[in-house]
């Protein structure tokens, strides 16, 4: 039974993945920036997946390094572990999200303004 620790066995599944969650990273950020700024509020929430973009774009490099370099074992498990730790700082922030939206949700219709989200009484 294979134990999955050949050199680039993981990385060529890690290099494409981790660049495709840098992208959705750098996404959340600029929603959060739009929800920030439209609903006048303030969040970490940005700042925790730029740093999850870094993050992806060090498991980039590392499994990169990993199939470039032979017989670089260790590289891959540090881009495996680095890849999880930007999915858990992504997962981080999607429930911070959830959490942020709900309540922006339940202030607003406590306030009236259902659907609005500049302040202005809705008509």
């Amino acid at each position: 039974m294979p134990d999955g620790s050949s050199n680039g066995d993981i990385s060529r599944h890690i290099l494409p993945t981790s660049a495709t969650m840098a992208g959705v990273s750098i996404t959340v950020v600029s929603l959060v920036r739009l929800l920030e700024t439209h609903a006048g509020i303030a969040t970490i929430i940005d700042d925790i997946a730029a740093v999850a973009a870094v993050v992806f774009l060090l498991s980039v490099f590392l499994s990169f390094m990993s199939l470039r370099t032979p017989g670089a074992a260790g590289v891959e498990r540090y881009a495996d572990g680095v890849f999880l730790f930007g999915l858990l700082l992504l997962v981080a922030c999607g429930i911070m999200l959830a959490w942020e939206l709900g309540q922006t949700s339940s202030l607003q219709q406590h306030d009236g303004r259902l659907g609005r989200c500049d302040g202005a009484p809705a008509s």
